[in-house]
């Protein structure tokens, strides 16, 4: 029992800190697109948002399959990436709302970081649980 908790825990540790690293990279992607939509070309903050957000999350797809969880099927590719943009369109709602009601509070350069963390564990859950459900 106890090396079967150890052996999960180990699992888990690799898959968080691959997690961690395609998360900074999806970051700096939805960051750079976000602000250049928003501060340079005007763009309204939920558009940028989406926008900034689907092109990091197509990024995230593809690392996260190929390294993170090592979990791209070649047959089920479809499937996995019919769940995989369920699970990001859900987090984009969680995303868009948070950023929304932020920005009411706080400069939206930290409104989109509080966003950014909150749909981070969303993300991460769902993906291992849901998406890539056979993990390395």
């Amino acid at each position: 029992m106890r090396e079967k908790f150890l052996q999960i825990f180990y699992n888990h540790y690799k898959q968080i800190s691959r997690f961690a690293v395609v998360g900074g990279i999806n970051t700096a992607i939805d960051f750079s697109v976000f602000s250049l939509l928003f501060y340079i070309f005007g763009v309204h903050e939920i558009i940028a948002n989406t926008l900034s957000f689907l092109l990091a999350a197509t990024n995230s797809f593809f690392l996260n399959a190929l390294w993170t969880f090592k979990g791209l099927k070649p047959g089920k590719i479809r499937v996995q990436i019919l769940k995989f943009f369920t699970v990001s369109c859900t987090g984009l709602i969680v995303s868009n709302t948070v950023l929304y009601f932020a920005s009411f509070y706080m400069f939206m350069i930290f409104a989109k970081v509080l966003a950014s963390f909150v749909t981070m564990f969303w993300n991460y859950c769902a993906s291992w649980l849901f998406v890539f459900k056979e993990r390395s």
